[in-house]
């Protein structure tokens, strides 16, 4: 017998979607989740987080698809532990380096992700080490500025430069410029997400921010929650409640 949601992908991004401003996941959107994947739907997540940081949410939900990662430059299988595919920045740190220097003066830190970890470093401390940096196998690079201001110019900056050709430069919260691969954002791992999934006839996103207007845009349906910016309320096909108002659970009784 047909299940109310079999065929259904719901992609979900955490901060400010699904996670509430406290930081917490509420019990409606756990116990609509388990409800979706219960009536036949296919649950997973798009976020910036490494793998790792899902044990946090062990016992709340139990995503049962791979999930996305690094904004989409890993697909991850949390049942294997295993990273399904992945895709590291395509240019050398030391020329991303070089590129952001004018804005050296504005520049907090640095936060490199691999597929094993993360380093947080000071804009001179990532200098000094840049050496033995340039080699590994990054999937992202963050630049983290003192202002929202100096970010938004950064990246506009950035985008324009001959780097914008291999290299996706958008921003997940306001004063952090995420450097990916030009094929590594939530909406390309949507799309090779969708392609590991044949029982999949209609995918669903739901986010708030710069870095989820790909995922959006690829999806069946894009919903922005209430609190989304408003680039993002523009480009989605509906806007739902915030992310303090259970924003998970009111998009799947609604669909």
């Amino acid at each position: 017998m047909a299940k109310r949601y079999d065929g259904t992908l719901l992609i979900t991004d955490l901060d400010g979607t699904m996670i509430r401003s406290d930081g917490t996941v509420s019990a409606e959107n756990c116990e609509a989740i388990a409800r979706f994947q219960q009536n036949g739907g296919t649950f997973s997540v798009a976020t910036g987080r490494l793998p790792s940081h899902f044990s946090r949410f062990a016992g709340l939900f139990e995503p049962n698809a791979p999930v996305i990662t690094f904004n989409g430059a890993g697909i991850y299988d949390l049942s294997r532990k295993q990273m399904l595919c992945s895709r590291r920045i395509p240019v050398p740190l030391a020329e991303l380096m070089q590129a952001a220097e004018p804005y050296a003066e504005e520049m907090e830190a640095v936060i490199l992700n691999s597929e094993t970890g993360r380093q947080y470093l000071e804009w001179e401390q990532a200098k000094e080490k840049l050496p033995e940096l340039n080699g590994e196998p990054w999937l992202k690079m963050i630049f983290v500025f003192r202002r929202a201001a100096a970010a938004v110019c950064a990246q506009t900056e950035l985008r324009q430069s001959s780097l914008g050709k291999m290299c996706d430069f958008s921003r997940s919260w306001p004063v952090g410029v995420e450097v990916l691969d030009k094929r590594a954002t939530k909406g390309c791992a949507v799309r090779a997400l969708r392609a590991m999934l044949p029982q999949i006839s209609r995918v669903v996103c739901i986010g708030d921010y710069e870095n989820d207007l790909s995922m959006l845009q690829e999806a069946d349906l894009g919903v922005a929650v209430g609190n989304a910016l408003e680039i993002v309320r523009q480009t989605a096909d509906r806007v739902t409640v915030t992310n303090d108002e259970n924003a998970i659970a009111a998009l799947i009784d609604s669909l």
